[in-house]
């Protein structure tokens, strides 16, 4: 008997029922337009049945891969020091 997969909050955003891959570490593999077996290549835990899932979600239009990709490119990492702008 085969579990149900699903999307569930366990603390860390999205996340798979079946592993601790969430909907975020899947990101830039879709912005790459990676086929199932290139992300399965990187992560063999995955199935082709979780990377469907992850992939309906609807956050992945193109509006929000616009918007990760801004703000990913325009994080800066935070050193605790409040430079001039």
């Amino acid at each position: 008997m085969q579990k149900e997969i699903t999307l569930v909050d366990r603390g860390r955003g999205l996340q798979l029922s079946t592993s601790r891959i969430t909907v975020h570490d899947l990101v830039p593999y879709f912005q790459d337009r990676c086929s199932y077996d290139e992300i399965t290549r990187w992560l063999p835990s995955l199935t082709h049945e979780e990377i469907a899932i992850i992939e309906r979600y609807p956050m992945f239009g193109v509006g929000f891969l616009n918007l990760y990709a801004r703000t990913t490119c325009n994080a800066r990492p935070s050193s605790g020091l409040d430079f001039p702008k």
